[in-house]
């Protein structure tokens, strides 16, 4: 057996496209020729291609990092070597963190060698101008990659000022289905670029906005595109080309999330290691095509909100509960799907209640037996009459006026602060005026919190008006319902999950026994007024699920037609 120290080679490129060039040969040369002069046993399967130094993810993530793993764990011999082509190839982090690196990896009885310029640096040996020429090394690399960092980041700024200029795209990286198409001049030479959309990739991105707007949901999306083995926003293949990546409900939560399908582009700034990127001014309107309506858009969000449930347990497989995410208690919480562990005639029981009441928080003991609930759902769905829509709707009115109401403030505001930064006034006036510069301050952060709630609200209603007539599609969902089962059943209950929002706007309340439909409770004047509800002559309509109260049918033709009262 040998007795001779292993040299392990460490090889490190930031961009991939240095694969193809002289990189990495030449790393790898200079590393077996030193090893050969030496007579060292060379290792040289450690290698970081296209990782950056500049941040330590090659020091974490990469072959440099499970070096260093080794060395803590007493794998690496003392007395063995590590070959680098230069400082820079072991980092470019700023000079306290590389000199840490450095020495600690020294004084494990690793040898260092910089290939370059032929340097050893070891632990025993070292002098101090040795770590003196080291450090001047270390600071020069990190230097360069930040003065490199500030041209890119520069150069990337004068491009997002033009992309708001004239939509002009400046990288090929893109959403997943978009390729950017090269543009050239007369002259033949490279001209820009546009944004082409890939058809079959559109199509997928349009299927799941479709399916979720029928109400289903994230795991049954990704199964039926699994399926299929549609390709996913990243696509990994292994090495006979067969595809690793599939789709996660993570996946599909943030295609539908994102405002790209509307053709928006939201630039950023800063480096995601460096912590949260943050937004580089508004989204650039029409910078991609758009693939998916605004309308939809809005309907899907809107659908996705009214099925929240913060005490929602994780879904059956089969869908139980088609009012989830539609129910308040009067207390103002949801109210949630409670089964019992008991059975009746064979089947167990289940009924809607308010949790807050277990809590101690809520005194409403209502307790309605979920079985009697669907079976006067649909007759109720079916007997309500047609929603008059207002253009524009309450919410959008009450927007604009307080949007109006905000440029009117900022304007106010404005004036105070020129009026202190003059400094014309007394010190006492002085004084008056930054209080009410404070008090306005404070006005417009409540108003903008308005305008943010009003926004959803409105964005809710365009959604609700826009919606395609929930009647006939109920019916259609009504018959299908007769014959399915299994996956088939789940995804039509989904789907009427999603038009109980769409025939009842403002859901249910639960209350002393009743639940009650609400249909319209904004007023344009930023209040609450009293909700409009569908009910009989002489009352508000009400499902009573007490012993001996009338049924559906009896409170519905008794004492006449459906009519609009407002309570």
């Amino acid at each position: 057996m040998s007795s001779s120290p292993t040299a392990f080679s460490y090889l490190r490129f930031s961009n991939p496209t240095q694969a193809a060039g002289d990189s990495r040969r030449r790393q790898t040369t200079a590393a077996a020729e030193y090893a050969a002069a030496h007579g060292l046993i060379l290792d040289d399967t450690m290698r970081d291609e296209g990782v950056s130094a500049f941040r330590g993810r090659h020091r974490e993530d990469g072959a440099l990092g499970a070096f260093l793993a080794k060395i803590d764990a007493d794998e690496i011999a003392p007395g063995s070597y590590l070959l680098i082509d230069s400082f820079d190839r072991l980092t470019r982090e700023r000079v306290t963190r590389a000199i840490h690196l450095l020495t600690g990896i020294m004084t494990r009885g690793v040898v260092v060698v910089t290939l370059n310029d032929g340097r050893r640096y070891e632990d025993a040996s070292a002098g101090l101008m040795e770590l003196m020429y080291a450090l001047m090394e270390l600071s020069r690399s990190h230097e360069e990659s930040r003065e490199k960092g500030r041209k890119v980041g520069a150069a990337r700024a004068r491009e997002r000022h033009r992309a708001r200029e004239d939509l002009t795209p400046f990288t090929p990286v893109g959403p997943h289905w978009l390729r950017l198409e090269p543009l050239r001049d007369d002259a033949g030479r490279r001209a820009g670029g546009r944004w082409v959309k890939i058809p079959e990739r559109v199509a997928v991105v349009q299927e799941i906005f479709d399916a979720k707007e029928e109400g289903l949901g994230y795991a049954a999306i990704c199964r039926r595109l699994n399926s299929r083995g549609e390709t996913t926003p990243r696509p990994r293949r292994d090495a006979e080309g067969r595809p690793t990546s599939i789709w996660t409900e993570a996946t599909v939560g943030e295609l539908i999330a994102s405002r790209t399908v509307l053709g928006e582009y939201a630039p950023h700034v800063g480096h995601r290691r460096a912590g949260p990127r943050i937004p580089d001014g508004a989204p650039i309107a029409g910078f991609y095509p758009q693939i998916i309506t605004p309308e939809q858009f809005d309907r899907v969000h809107t659908a996705i909100a009214l099925r929240q449930n913060p005490n929602a347990k994780p879904r059956s497989s089969e869908f139980r509960n088609l009012l989830i995410g539609h129910v308040r208690c009067r207390c103002g919480g949801v109210v949630g799907y409670l089964a019992s562990g008991r059975l009746r005639d064979g089947q167990r029981s289940a009924a809607l209640r308010c949790p807050n009441v277990y809590r101690g928080t809520c005194d409403n003991r209502s307790r309605l037996n979920y079985g009697r609930v669907e079976a006067e759902l649909l007759p109720f769905l079916a007997g309500l009459p047609a929603t008059e829509s207002s253009a524009p709707t309450d919410a959008a009115v009450a927007l604009a006026v307080a949007e109006t109401a905000l440029i009117d403030l900022e304007r106010r505001i404005g004036l105070l602060v020129d009026h202190l930064e003059s400094g014309q006034d007394q010190r006492d006036k002085s004084e008056s005026v930054g209080e009410r510069l404070r008090q306005r301050e404070g006005e417009r952060a409540a108003l903008v919190d308005r305008i943010t709630i009003l926004k959803a609200e409105a964005a809710r209603e365009r959604a609700i008006a826009a919606a395609p007539d929930w009647r006939a599609r109920l019916a259609q969902i009504e018959a299908q319902m007769q014959a399915a089962e299994g996956s088939a059943l789940y995804e039509l209950r989904s789907r009427l999950n999603v038009l109980i929002g769409q025939a009842v706007p403002g859901g249910f309340t639960l209350d002393e026994g009743y639940l009650t439909a609400r249909f319209s409770t904004t007023d344009p004047k930023g209040g609450k007024r009293k909700p409009l509800y569908y009910g009989a002559e002489g009352g508000l309509i009400r499902w009573e699920m007490t012993a001996g109260a009338p049924d559906f049918g009896q409170v519905r033709v008794a004492p006449g037609n459906l009519v609009a009262v407002q309570g």
